[in-house]
């Protein structure tokens, strides 16, 4: 019996041991076919034994695009909670009558979801308690956030876009209007708050005006958003930078209480550290969305990022299932589409083009329940691209379908 356990224990470790050869060949012949001159790392992990099963400049610092977001995501997902909403209050410390005499505060959380609807359902709420004439001003308080509302790094064509928004406390309809990108985010509040009122049929003796809300206000209207686990849903599997920039300043300012970007990225770090161990080395991230051309990831990063999610016993399926699904939702719907891979990729893509070539990167889980249902967490990342990006992609999936021929537990 025992002669015959050491048969199956041989046996299963020289096909594990040729799988993985396999794997090797298959991904360095994908990668000398169609290499050019672009700078490529790949980092692929059996998450369920630990094993590595394939390596190729692992380690290597590249510049992420939008992966840099499930960095973004992961944090905010371990200091916040799944649970989170960011609140937009109206509060007052005059009397509520008719005429309210004294000034109204808004106190914006930079909240990336608020819309316009938010805004003008909030002085509905204010007219609800009675209120028709404010003999005051209405103050906008955004001190939540600071520093610049661009990320260094990012391109000038960034700033003309509306993935590029300003990121101020006060966000509506992601700072983006019919006119294109909010250059002004202060004076496009104000405007929007004004409209509001007069929707609402209140009419204001003053202005209004950006400060600060003073300690002694109590709270007379609120919005909450959705939940942080369905606003980082939408984040990772449309690739929103927006959202990854306001959560990215958020995380800097509930865990750092600095909210800018230079906090956000001292608290994503401090976060990562705290529970990856103290020998974690986390990326360098100058934005939370990877527009910055400073970012700075190793493919390793990413995968035991993934790895440390996918073992995270409250955390694992919320994060898994935040991310674009293989043939069904997000920047994957029209990619690794076969009846094999469909719904079994949850990954997140990234892609830009800048001067010294294009970026695109793909980074996630393939799950594969005809083999045991092993995970897979893999990173391929490529730097410095030249021409169109869907050889990129091409040869992106091509590696995700070698892994998924040859791997066996």
């Amino acid at each position: 019996m025992r002669f015959l356990n050491l048969l199956i224990i041989f046996f299963a470790s020289f096909f594990a041991i040729s799988a993985e050869a396999d794997l090797t060949t298959s991904i360095n012949h994908l990668i000398n076919h169609d290499k050019r001159n672009e700078k490529i790392g790949i980092y692929i992990q059996n998450l369920q034994t630990g094993s590595v099963l394939y390596e190729y400049n692992g380690n290597a610092s590249l510049t992420p695009a939008s992966t840099a977001k499930v960095f973004t995501a992961a944090a905010a997902y371990l200091s916040l909670g799944p649970n989170y909403h960011y609140s937009t209050t109206l509060s007052t410390s005059a009397k509520i009558n008719r005429t309210l005499i004294g000034n109204i505060y808004i106190q914006f959380s930079g909240d990336p979801t608020l819309s316009s609807n938010d805004i003008y359902a909030l002085m509905h709420q204010l007219r609800a308690r009675g209120v028709r004439n404010i003999a005051g001003n209405v103050v906008l308080d955004q001190s939540i956030f600071s520093g610049s509302y661009y990320g260094e790094g990012w391109t000038p064509g960034d700033f003309q876009r509306c993935y590029g928004a300003p990121i101020a406390a006060a966000i509506i309809n992601s700072n983006c209007s019919r006119a294109g990108v909010v250059k002004a985010p202060n004076l496009y509040a104000q405007n929007m708050v004004a409209r509001a009122l007069h929707s609402a049929g209140i009419r204001l003796v003053g202005q209004v005006i950006q400060g600060a809300t003073p300690i002694n206000t109590a709270i007379i209207a609120m919005h909450n958003s959705d939940s942080l686990e369905h606003i980082l849903a939408h984040m990772l599997k449309y690739s929103d930078d927006v959202y990854a920039n306001a959560i990215f300043k958020t995380i800097g300012k509930t865990y750092a209480n600095n909210g800018s970007y230079s906090g956000g990225s001292l608290a994503t770090s401090q976060i990562l550290i705290a529970h990856l161990g103290q020998n974690f080395q986390p990326p360098q991230l100058k934005d939370g969305s990877g527009l910055s051309t400073l970012n700075q990831i190793s493919p390793r990063q990413l995968v035991v990022l993934y790895n440390y999610m996918y073992h995270d016993p409250n955390l694992a399926e919320c994060f898994r299932h935040s991310l674009a699904i293989s043939g069904q939702k997000g920047t994957l719907i029209g990619r690794l589409n076969n009846r094999f891979l469909a719904g079994r990729v949850y990954a997140k893509t990234g892609t830009f083009n800048h001067d010294n070539g294009g970026v695109s990167s793909l980074a996630g889980y393939l799950v594969l329940p005809q083999k045991g249902h092993p995970v897979i967490a893999f990173a391929i990342m490529m730097n410095n691209i030249a021409g169109n990006m869907s050889r990129a992609h091409r040869l992106q999936d091509q590696i995700v379908k070698a892994i998924a021929r040859n791997v066996v537990l």
